[in-house]
């Protein structure tokens, strides 16, 4: 009995310990983004601020991407759709130190990582079951994420003051739009064989 005691006590303190290890990485985390905006803040204002909150949204955009598409590589079931995961963590990790090497040069600072708990849709894609349901949500996760970061470097590159942010928005735009379209089309061939089952 006080052997069973003794394990349930020890599964109890390394469950807290996991959850507090978790806890203190999220916090981590998010200080990273709260350190760079603060620093941000006491650099720049009007027009160059605007500059920065873009760089540092599109730093945090491309953190999120690898975090989305390693979860899409371990659970994806559909062989395209892992193979698009894929494709996001190692294009957006360019991505990502592309955006740094930019931030550098404008004296911008970035986060150098971003919370699960604060990406769109992670935390319901990593509790879905793997299967026709995640392949399903992932790449709908995928079609509405990439809309928004088309959408907002399509924004700078039409109302950037500053012609080098431009220039930045104007070289991704390209691969954001083949990644939002290569979505779509996994995200409709998805849809049709689920149709195509129901029949």
């Amino acid at each position: 009995m006080n052997n069973i005691l003794k394990s349930v006590v020890t599964l109890g303190v390394c469950g807290f310990l996991v959850i507090a290890g978790c806890e203190k990485k999220r916090m981590e985390d998010n200080r990273s983004e709260e350190i760079a905006t603060e620093s941000n803040e006491a650099k720049f204002d009007g027009d160059s601020k605007e500059a920065a909150d873009f760089v540092l949204e599109a730093a945090k955009a491309n953190l999120s991407e690898v975090k989305l598409g390693q979860l899409g590589r371990e659970k994806a079931k559909d062989a395209e759709l892992k193979s698009y995961a894929d494709m996001m963590v190692e294009h957006h990790k360019t991505m990502f130190n592309e955006t740094s090497d930019f931030a550098v040069k404008k004296g911008i600072s970035i986060p150098d990582s971003v919370s699960v708990a604060d990406i769109n849709g992670y935390n319901s894609l990593k509790n879905e079951k793997t299967g026709r349901d995640f392949d399903k949500k992932f790449a709908r996760t995928m079609v509405d994420e990439h809309e928004k970061a088309v959408s907002m470097f399509e924004s700078q590159l039409n109302d950037a003051k500053d012609s080098t942010v431009k220039e930045f928005a104007r070289k991704a735009l390209p691969q954001l739009r083949t990644h939002l379209e290569q979505a779509k089309t996994l995200q409709t061939k998805l849809d049709k064989t689920e149709d195509n089952k129901k029949k």
